[in-house]
């Protein structure tokens, strides 16, 4: 068995380490939590914060083009998760994008009211799922919540919209998105993937698993930095037809004409919402410039061996603890 140190001389990965600050000396477990910082994050924050802000003020919007930030970050993010550029936009919190993807879904595939949701699935796609049932009654939205293993029989003729996320947080058991997208299709059901604890980790081509709606964050694996934002994908499909209900200034299709009236954004730019943090969104458009090229099969492949050498670590110790026990 080679060591730890003749694998990592072997690792085609083992040079992105040096890419992120980690403490000398630790072991850092907690990436699906928040990633490490980039070690470039300083000095584009320092740029951001100097440079632009500081000496363009509010000409930053044009002049740096902090008004298209969250359609460029979009873009970086849909290399990532397998899909267009027009179909992702990076905006809000996983939470408000969840609620948005969840309205436009149901009004998309209404009368139909039943939607299909994991229980014990990361908590915060319960909350909003019964939240906005709590706002828009029974009539319009009936939640069914089952365990993993009859999550199948669920879906069904009744079924608008299934809600899942792609890997448990807890588990780490994974949905094939192909195979689960194809279940739901085959009833005339939508789905939404949650994909925050995949995205930066696993390989992911949404839009060849003909995914419907999804979204995630850039704080976790992709390493955006604490408070970073999340995203929203959109199949190209769904765009002309799609409705989301958070009616923002940032949404609107021409947003400086300050008009009384909404009319929402052509394509993905319609699933904007208010002034976003252009601090927080410049951070992870840095960050994200390390996963444009990177294999994700690989990436998935160490993970797998190294969580493979642990536990067979931690198996070695058990053994020898029991057998000085005796």
């Amino acid at each position: 068995m080679k060591t730890a140190q003749e694998l990592d001389a072997l690792d085609p990965l083992g040079h992105l380490r040096g890419a992120f600050q980690v403490p000398e000396g630790m072991v850092y477990l907690d990436g699906n939590s928040l990633g490490p910082m980039p070690q470039t994050a300083p000095d584009a924050m320092s740029r951001l914060l100097h440079n632009e802000w500081g000496q363009e003020l509010i000409g930053g919007w044009n002049t740096s083009d902090w008004i298209g930030l969250p359609e460029r970050l979009g873009a970086r993010i849909a290399k990532v998760i397998g899909a267009s550029g027009r179909e992702v936009m990076a905006c809000d919190s996983i939470s408000i994008n969840l609620f948005k993807l969840l309205v436009a879904a149901l009004e998309l595939n209404a009368p139909r009211k039943k939607v299909v949701i994991e229980r014990g699935q990361f908590p915060t796609d319960g909350y909003v799922t019964h939240g906005l049932s709590n706002l828009l009654g029974e009539d319009r939205i009936s939640i069914v919540s089952v365990d993993r293993d009859d999550v199948a029989a669920a879906i069904d003729d009744e079924t608008a919209v299934v809600l899942l996320s792609h890997v448990h947080y807890v588990t780490s058991e994974k949905y094939d998105l192909a195979d689960w997208t194809e279940r739901a299709h085959a009833v005339g059901a939508l789905v939404i993937w949650d994909l925050a604890h995949s995205a930066g980790v696993e390989p992911l081509k949404v839009s060849d698993a003909k995914v419907d709606f999804a979204t995630g964050c850039t704080y976790k694996f992709l390493c955006g930095g604490p408070g970073a934002p999340s995203f929203v994908y959109v199949a190209e499909r769904w765009l002309s037809q799609a409705k989301q209900p958070i009616w923002g200034w940032m949404g609107h299709r021409s947003p400086f004409e300050f008009s009384e009236g909404y009319e929402g954004a052509n394509g993905i730019g319609k699933f904007l919402t208010g002034t976003p943090s252009i601090i927080a969104m410049a951070a992870a458009f840095e960050a994200l410039s390390l996963f444009q090229h990177l294999d994700f099969e690989a990436v998935q492949q160490k993970s797998q061996s190294l969580s493979q050498r642990l536990i067979d670590g931690v198996f070695v110790i058990l053994t020898l603890i029991r057998l000085c026990k005796r």
